[in-house]
């Protein structure tokens, strides 16, 4: 009897622990994702106003510590003028650990001129 409640609790529990941990996996890559996405975004930001451009964006690499974390990740940065203002795009996307392509990171920001930059 003892050994039929044994394997049954192991039947039940190995599954469970499975899908707990792809899913403690998932959640700390999302925040990975999340965190690189913000630096990339804030390095950009930091520029001075004449080197924020389509240029310098596209010259902003994925981390290799990331990428080796973030299986086939894509980083596009975008930069586009608006009247006095720049908008910056930051879209950071990969797939989970199927090969599905999960729901992708995207952070937005404007960025205006100084007053020394007018």
């Amino acid at each position: 009897m003892a050994a039929i409640l044994l394997s049954t609790m192991f039947v039940v529990a190995v599954p469970t622990l499975r899908i707990a941990m792809t899913t403690d996996r998932q959640n700390a890559r999302q925040t990975e994702a999340l965190m690189t996405a913000s630096n990339v975004l804030e390095r950009i930001t930091l520029k001075p106003w004449d080197e924020i451009t389509s240029e310098t964006a596209a010259e902003i690499a994925l981390p290799t510590s990331i990428a080796d974390q973030l299986p086939d990740a894509q980083l596009q940065v975008q930069v586009e003028p608006r009247d006095d203002a720049k908008q910056i795009r930051v879209l950071l996307s990969w797939q989970g650990t199927a090969g599905e392509q999960l729901a992708p990171i995207r952070l937005t920001t404007w960025v205006y001129p100084t007053g020394e930059e007018l």
